[in-house]
């Protein structure tokens, strides 16, 4: 495939995208975003060069959010570092970051296994690149994906570093590099106190591992390392004080119930579309005309990497169902998204290899491998960048309406509001007029209620007290 197709189909990718980055200029901080960060919120504007006292005050939330409501000690940290804090203009500096992480991190999954497949650096950085904008661009909520910092930065970052962790120990196992599980044991330790999903993958993962490579001592005692660190950390999350508090207000299934729908949910819901279709199209040619076979590699039997992906995705879908009988919102579906993609792409592309080894097949490229290569690349391209159902045309659709824009300006009115009211040292409750809708920046607002928990996070915030006029 030449560098020319390279090039343009990256910049096509990166064009589709613009639209998502641009929506999110419009994007506000709303309900926990204030929750989680009011402590920092204040400790900036106190003395906004004091960095070092934002990240006591971000400790400190961990600490108290650790006792009185979840033990998600890695997530809470990051969540009182919403950019909200700094200005409302900057909060969508989250949206960027995270589509960076979304990227950086597969790219990195994939470069790990770049020895393995023998292919070229530049190809893997284009299938990260579109295989990030299918992720963004097809995920189940956007609103909790890339677009609210509480429902995004809890799950999406901590689902890609399990796939790095992934990666690092493979590197630390097939070169012996203590380095690699040092840094496999942070990671594992960091993911657990990230969100139960996530945790609970990541030791299923590390468990998967250890029992294919349980005849290699040396990979087998690395992978144990890691694994040892995600159960500790699982633990101190699981039997934290707040996790208590938070499970008081659920009512747990039965196990046999929550097996059950798991699996029933795992067969009933519509995980695959046209888009999907195609990228896994693609892998099969990527894999089937550009990976060298002839290499000798050691491989296990595809049945055996299926099941245990089908386990470790049966076991993360009761996760959430167990305490609460769902299986969770948006940010959550995001995950299974991100989850059910990684796992079937890597079958197929597993699978594939596995099959060209044993038969002995080894279709060496030429122009009409190219040309194909090229056209498949470009169809995926197109329908991901293109698609009328895909993230782009959601966000030009609300900036073009006024949506968005209507949404940040009634926003920043509140501030207004707000600022002129402290200026008369007022004491009333403001009334506000309901957010504009829209469904990228909109998640929640504030009740009719001064006494519910959103006007209560709003006024630790702001120290305003404040309703909705319903």
């Amino acid at each position: 495939m030449k560098n020319k197709t390279k090039i343009f189909t990256a910049i096509i990718l990166l064009l589709a995208l613009i639209p998502a980055l641009l929506v999110s200029i419009y994007s506000r901080s709303c309900v926990d975003d204030f929750n989680y960060s009011y402590m920092t919120y204040h400790s900036f504007v106190d003395c906004p060069y004091n960095i070092f006292g934002v990240f006591v005050e971000a400790l400190k939330t961990d600490w108290q959010f650790y006792n009185h409501w979840q033990g998600l000690y890695s997530s809470a940290f990051i969540l009182s570092l919403q950019p909200g804090i700094f200005s409302p203009k900057v909060y969508f500096l989250g949206t960027i970051l995270l589509l960076l992480i979304i990227f950086f991190c597969t790219y990195y999954t994939f470069s790990t296994f770049r020895s393995f497949l023998y292919v070229k650096k530049s190809t893997i950085a284009l299938f990260a690149l579109l295989l990030t904008g299918f992720f963004c661009q097809f995920m189940p909520s956007p609103i909790e994906g890339l677009y609210w910092f509480n429902g995004a930065y809890n799950y999406v970052p901590f689902f890609f570093l399990t796939l790095v962790n992934m990666s690092v120990l493979y590197k630390g196992c097939t070169a012996a590099n203590k380095r690699y599980i040092y840094i496999s044991m942070i990671l594992s330790f960091l993911i657990s106190g990230g969100n139960h999903v996530c945790s609970f993958m990541n030791i299923l993962l590390l468990g998967m591992n250890l029992l294919l490579w349980c005849r290699k001592k040396l990979y087998a005692r690395y992978i144990s390392y890691s694994l040892v660190m995600a159960v500790i950390g699982f633990a101190i999350m699981y039997w934290a004080p707040g996790t208590a508090v938070r499970q008081g207000t659920m009512s747990n299934a039965t196990v046999p119930d929550t097996l059950i729908q798991s699996l029933k949910f795992m067969f009933t819901h519509h995980w695959f579309n046209a888009e999907w279709i195609l990228i896994s199209l693609s892998t099969i040619i990527f894999v089937t005309f550009f990976v060298d076979s002839s290499k000798r590699r050691k491989m296990h039997h595809p049945l055996f990497i299926t099941l245990g992906l089908f386990i470790i995705f049966w076991g993360m879908l009761c996760v959430p169902y167990y305490p609460m009988q769902c299986f969770g919102a948006g940010r959550v579906m995001n995950i299974f998204f991100f989850a059910v993609t990684s796992f079937t792409l890597f079958i197929i592309a597993y699978t594939t290899l596995y099959i060209k080894i044993k038969t002995g097949i080894n279709i060496k490229r030429n122009k009409y491998t190219n040309i194909l290569g090229t056209i498949l690349l470009l169809v995926n391209t197109m329908y991901i960048s293109f698609s009328s159902s895909n993230l782009a045309h959601k966000a030009v659709a609300e900036m073009k309406s006024g949506t968005a824009q209507a949404f940040a300006n009634a926003f920043d009115e509140r501030l207004v509001m707000m600022s002129e009211a402290k200026e008369r040292n007022s004491i009333e409750v403001l009334k506000f007029k309901p957010l504009p809708q829209s469904e990228l920046l909109r998640f929640d607002d504030l009740s009719a209620n001064v006494d519910d928990w959103r006007n209560v996070a709003w006024y630790q915030y702001y120290g305003i007290k404040c309703i909705v006029n319903e």
